[in-house]
């Protein structure tokens, strides 16, 4: 849906826009598109000239990183959100996704094959694609997320139910870090943090932090293109077509973990659209770490890699992470990663 930005390329005579619309316009039988494109604008590369970093406090409070301006072949690209949307109304406020290459690799599940009556209703939890349980964020005792109590189409203070973020670091060309306060999306005083570390092309590191009041089943699932599962240390290995993705799941604090690989079915009842087709049993697989308490710490590191690359992975090495030259070290108010290219984190 990118048809609008050869009109408003053509009435700034925005180069860069022009690249943009050029790059990802698909064909289209949308007749404005003819009349409202500029041939003679030339086309400008954003990169240099557009960061390849950007959170935006508004609407859904969306993050975004990439490596760089390649419009096919970008290394990786984490997207991310601390907000809540007016309309979207899914329980994933904290969600993270990464592409490589330009294949989904950690992915969000979008909509179901169909939507039922009550979809949009006060049973659309029990549909995991709406539910926090078909999200990459942490859950406690499976309960979902605090939702707006108006109806749809009501004005609703929807902006009150998300996080926020909280602190942010980029360095042009190197990498960027943010952290997000989940706080307030969460039911039962949960305090809840996610810091993120993208350390350029393609080594992330993911922090979740959260104290609940009273011991709690906490759970973290990052749902997965294939069908990866987690060997006994926590690493997992997502493969595409044109890239892959080599993670490990760690508990800092102190207890036991259980890691696991599922799948999502439609639950009976909510199975079907309004036709009263069946929704397609698309049996969409996750990675899960389980831990039990009154808080809890879990780093995921991610190395995003071409499909073709020989597997690294990382290790730890003392105090501190490794893959390849690249080392995760923890800070006193979150992370860093260094290589010999640079570092980003926040101190």
């Amino acid at each position: 849906m990118t048809g609008y930005i050869a009109p408003v390329a053509a009435a700034n005579q925005d180069g860069v826009l022009q690249w943009f619309y050029q790059q990802y316009q698909q064909a289209s039988d949308d007749p404005y598109q003819v009349v409202s494109y500029d041939g003679q604008l030339e086309p400008v590369s954003p990169e240099g000239k557009v960061p390849t970093y950007k959170s935006y406090r508004g609407h859904g409070r969306i993050v975004v990183s990439r490596t760089d301006w390649s419009s096919k072949d970008t290394a990786c690209i984490v997207h991310s959100k601390a907000g809540r949307e007016e309309h979207h109304e899914h329980n994933d406020i904290g969600q993270l996704c990464l592409d490589g290459f330009g294949e989904r690799l950690i992915i969000d599940l979008g909509s179901p094959s169909g939507y039922a009556d009550d979809f949009f209703e006060e049973v659309r939890w029990e549909y995991y694609n709406a539910s926090i349980r078909g999200h990459n964020v942490l859950m406690f005792d499976g309960e979902e997320q605090r939702s707006p109590t108006t109806r749809r189409g009501e004005k609703g203070n929807v902006a009150a139910l998300g996080g926020d973020i909280v602190a942010e670091n980029f360095i042009p060309g190197v990498g960027a870090a943010w952290q997000m306060d989940l706080s307030p999306a969460y039911m039962n005083g949960q305090h809840v943090t996610r810091t993120v570390v993208h350390l350029y092309p393609g080594y992330v590191a993911v922090l979740d932090e959260a104290t609940t009041p009273k011991e709690q089943a906490i759970s973290l699932r990052w749902h997965t293109r294939d069908r990866a599962a987690p060997d006994a240390e926590g690493r997992f290995t997502v493969q595409g077509k044109k890239a892959k993705v080599s993670a490990q799941m760690i508990r800092l604090d102190d207890g036991e973990i259980a890691l696991g690989r599922g799948e999502h079915e439609h639950r009976k009842g909510f199975d079907k659209d309004r036709t009263g087709t069946p929704l397609e049993p698309r049996r969409e697989s996750y990675v899960e770490v389980k831990v039990r308490g009154q808080s809890c710490r879990v780093l995921t590191l991610f190395n995003v890699q071409a499909a073709e690359a020989s597997d690294e992975i990382w290790s730890r090495n003392g105090d501190e992470w490794q893959c390849g030259e690249v080392r995760c070290r923890l800070t006193e108010n979150g992370m860093e990663l260094i290589s010999n290219r640079g570092r980003v984190g926040l101190e």
